[in-house]
This record gives C-alpha cells, structure tokens and sequence, in this order.
C-alpha cells in the first residue's frame, strides 16, 4: 500500500512539474527569438552585419520551428544580398520567402516580396520577371487603393519597361505615377518621372516635348534642391539642346552638369542601370564629348608649369603626410596586438581562479568574465556561455577595485573587458572572442596601451 501511493505521489510531481518545464523553454525560446529578430532590424542598413544575425535567426527559428522567424530571416537573407549585389543568391532567398508567406497566407510580406523581386530582377535585366511582380503589385494595390503605394508601383513599371525599350508602356505608367504624385505633393518622385518622361520623347526623336518634361523636372529639383538629381537633369538639357541645335544653351547645361560631376567619376564609363541600350549609347556619346573638353582644359592649364608643379608638391606632402600617419597607426596596432597576445598567454597560466561576490548573490567566475557594463546605477556582467548578464547595483570605480588590474581594463566609460577574451584591436574598437565588438574610447586607449606595455 505504501508502495502504491509514493508512485502516486511520484506521478503527480512529474505532472506537475513538466508542464511548467516546458513552459518556461518556450518562453525562453519566445525571448532569444524576439532578440535575434530585433537584431535584424537594428543592422538593416549595414548588409555585412545583416547577413550573420538573419543566419543565425534562420538556424535558430529552423531549430525551434518558428515560422515567423524563418520568412523574416530569408527575407532580411535576400535584401543583405540584394544591397552586397549578390542578386542570385538574394533572389534566392526572396523565393523562399515567399514560398513560406504563401503557405502562410501572409499576404502583407508576399506584397513586399514582390517589390523587392521587382526591383532585383530589374537590376539584374530580367525585365518579363520585374514586370510580371510589379503588375502582381498593381492589381492588388488597385484594390485596395494605397495611393503611395499605388504610384510607386506604376513609377517601378515605367522604369522596367523604359529598361527593355517598351516606350509606349513606360508613357502610359509615367502618366499615371505623374498624376498620382502629383496628388499626394512627392516632390522627389515626381522629378524623377518627368525626368523619365523626358528620356521617352528623346527617344522618340520629339525634342521640343523632351525639353518640355525636362524643364518641369528641373523647376521642381532646383526648387527644392534635390542635389543627387542636378546632374542627372543637367545632363539631359545638355543632350536635348545638342539634338536641338542650340548651342549656347547645350554649353550652358554642360558648364551646369560640370559643377556637379563627382571627382573620381569617368564619364565615359558611366551608365544608368535601368536604361534601355538607346539610351546608354545617347548618354555614352555625350558623355565622351564632356570628357574631351574636360580633358582639354587640362591641356590648357598644364601650360602653367610653376602652378601645376607646386600643386604636384602639394599633394605628394599630403599623401606622404597620410602615409606616415597610417604607417604609425598600423604599427601601433600591430605592437598592441602582440603585446595583447603575450600578456594573455602570462594571465592565463599565472593567475589563479579568482571569485566576484554580487550583491544580488550571484558568484561569478572572473576567467568565464567577458566584460561589464555600466547602465545607469547598475553593472551588467556578461559571462562567457551565458546569453543574459548578471545584473549588479554597483559603480565602475568600485568594481574595478575588486579586479585584477592585469585582466581587466576600462576601455570606455560604460566598459570593462577582460584582456583574456580580446580578439581583434583596431583603433576605435575591439572585439572579443565571442563576435562582441566593444567601442573603444581615446580616453581609455592610453590605460590598455599602459597595460600591455605598449606605450
């Protein structure tokens, strides 16, 4: 009888105790998930940074099965590529993506998909397969009459269609975003429509109605001062005044278009990635006529040996100037580095297991210590293994007198690292063993320098 009930005791506690097991991974799984799903939004601008953190939310979510997780990995997969201009691989992944949102019905990123296959593929010259999603786009957004959205839909058609010489298409998207932006006043895309505009009646050979469109353009881009537009727009006046035969005017736009020219750009080598091939020979053929007369003038300005001599000087001072400075800086690093190698291998085999008493309780090991940090009047204690600090009220001045001052360094206000666990040093960050870069202040540099013996 005995034996009977301490089973049922027994079956009850594993009852009760599993349920609450599993709950508590879920929602540790649920929080390690949202933090590598914000990651990937914070690093959206930065693709190099982008590519690891939606991989590792891809594992992650293929791990656990969170099929939220894996479209928005493939999706932030295929615009990290799409901005590397690895566009395979990023429309690759923009498939996947989309696979996923269909099964899941997740209409709202099957519409993004759309835009971002619309766009890649119109960059890379799959012009049928960029139409094909923009129209996708279009029926929907017709429907649901997002006017934004809808004009950005018919400009992206235009654009595809002008890339694979469909003029007539283009013209009658470019009316449609036209009369749209101008509806909701956006300024910028508007200027580049009629700019469009213009290019269609180049083509065509109606040079009067091409200037038309053009001076539009060029009020609204003057008047608001887009700079990146200038010498797009110059540029085209200058083409259209050449076919035109007004040769003050094309010296005027090619004098405008001058003033805007970046300085390491070769004209003759440049080209617009949505132009269809008329348009790349127009713009080639007078973009070798600027070139010509800029090269001319060079000519010219070589006849004053003593000016062009003492400019020659100038910039070898200031590349021998820049040299020097890279060259100590690299050897800066370089002493750093070694020193940091040579002072890691002495800690790690001389120094004794020490312990940190927190208040909280906790007793941390400061070898498995990676770094701390300050916020606000508490410390946060990253440890090695171990995805959450261990949270200390406390100040940096005081803990650091409870460390040991040949394994750990202030490297910034907010941080304390542990030498043992620097891996790269360059000359405003460092970078632990764990992929953690760690600013790297001037104030605190001189300290590490110190440290290692390098300065």
């Amino acid at each position: 009888m005995k034996y009977t009930q301490a089973v049922q005791i027994i079956l009850i506690c594993i009852i009760y105790f599993l349920p609450n097991n599993a709950f508590s991974q879920n929602l540790k799984n649920r929080e390690d998930y949202r933090r590598l799903d914000s990651l990937n939004k914070v690093y959206q601008r930065t693709p190099d940074s982008l590519l690891i953190y939606a991989q590792k939310l891809l594992d992650y979510s293929t791990r656990n099965n969170f099929e939220d997780g894996k479209k928005s990995a493939y999706r932030s997969l295929g615009f990290a590529n799409s901005r590397l201009r690895n566009y395979s691989q990023s429309i690759k992944y923009y498939h996947e993506a989309l696979k996923l949102a269909k099964s899941s019905e997740d209409k709202r990123l099957q519409y993004i998909i759309y835009n971002d296959l619309s766009i890649t593929y119109r960059i890379t010259k799959f012009y049928d397969s960029a139409i094909y999603y923009s129209r996708k786009l279009l029926k929907h957004y017709e429907v649901t009459n997002e006017v934004p959205l809808l004009n950005m839909t018919y400009m992206n058609l235009s654009f595809a269609y002008f890339s694979d010489s469909k003029l007539d298409s283009t013209q009658y998207y470019l009316e449609k975003s036209i009369d749209g932006f101008n509806k909701i006043n956006d300024v910028q895309s508007l200027a580049n429509c009629l700019s469009l505009m213009a290019e269609v009646y180049y083509q065509k050979s109606d040079f009067q109605e091409s200037l038309k469109w053009a001076d539009s353009s060029k009020g609204l881009i003057e008047n608001n001062k887009l700079n990146r537009n200038y010498m797009r727009i110059y540029g085209l006046l200058g083409r259209i005044h050449k076919a035109l035969g007004n040769e003050n005017d094309y010296n005027y736009y090619v004098n405008k278009e001058k003033e805007f020219i970046p300085k390491n750009l070769d004209l003759k080598e440049f080209r617009f990635d949505e132009s269809n091939e008329k348009h790349n020979k127009s713009i080639y053929k007078y973009n070798q006529e600027i070139q010509e007369n800029l090269e001319k003038e060079k000519v010219f300005y070589k006849s004053n040996l003593f000016r062009v001599l003492t400019l020659v000087i100038l910039l070898i001072v200031i590349i021998f100037i820049f040299f020097k400075i890279n060259k100590k800086k690299r050897k800066e690093l370089k002493l750093l580095r070694e020193k940091l190698n040579a002072l890691v291998n002495e800690v790690v085999t001389n120094d004794p297991l020490d312990l940190i008493h927190l208040k909280s309780g906790v007793v941390v090991n400061i070898n498995e210590l990676l770094y701390i940090k300050s916020d606000g009047h508490y410390l946060e204690f990253y440890i090695d293994g171990k995805d959450k600090p261990e949270i200390d009220r406390n100040t940096m001045t005081n803990i650091l007198k409870t460390l040991s001052p040949k394994l750990f360094v202030r490297i910034h206000k907010s941080y304390i690292v542990n030498i043992s666990f620097i891996k790269i040093i360059n000359s405003t960050k460092l970078m632990l063993k764990n992929g953690t870069w760690i600013n790297l202040s001037r104030t605190y540099k001189q300290q590490l320098k110190q440290i290692l013996n390098a300065g």
